[in-house]
């Protein structure tokens, strides 16, 4: 998170693509999983708001878009079934008590999520909870 507000998404290093290019790569390789479809749409609409704020070029990678476009393919030969599809349907329930200001206590990885989806997001006060949550977890 600190890496997508604080640096431009298409800046790149010899050894690590772009935060663009690495979203962009996962959003194809998600749209390819109809499961949750309407999630991955929600969550690109964030991504696309967020990066539209953003003075940026192309995705800043010396690749061609091209080749992003083959890693999917190798991404969905390698990992068949994410791990995620399991935790959709609880990151939706904690997203749902979270945009109505209700914080359970949860797994780290399903709260983030939820709280990355709500619209509740912003507020300090629930992001504060969550931390509280995630801390008390370690």
């Amino acid at each position: 998170m600190i890496e997508v507000f604080e640096s431009n998404p298409a800046e790149y290093v010899s050894s690590h693509p772009s935060l663009d290019s690495r979203i962009y790569l996962q959003f194809r390789y998600l749209d390819e999983i109809n499961e949750i479809k309407e999630l991955v749409d929600k969550v690109e609409d964030l991504w696309y708001t967020h990066r539209d704020n953003i003075i940026t070029e192309e995705l800043g990678y010396p690749f061609p878009q091209s080749a992003l476009d083959e890693l999917v393919y190798v991404f969905m030969d390698l990992i068949r079934r994410p791990v995620y599809l399991d935790l959709s349907d609880r990151v939706i329930e904690l997203q749902q008590q979270i945009d109505k200001g209700i914080i359970v206590e949860a797994l780290p990885l399903p709260l983030i999520l939820a709280l990355t989806l709500s619209r509740n997001r912003r507020k300090k006060a629930i992001q504060q909870k969550v931390i509280k949550i995630i801390a008390a977890n370690q």
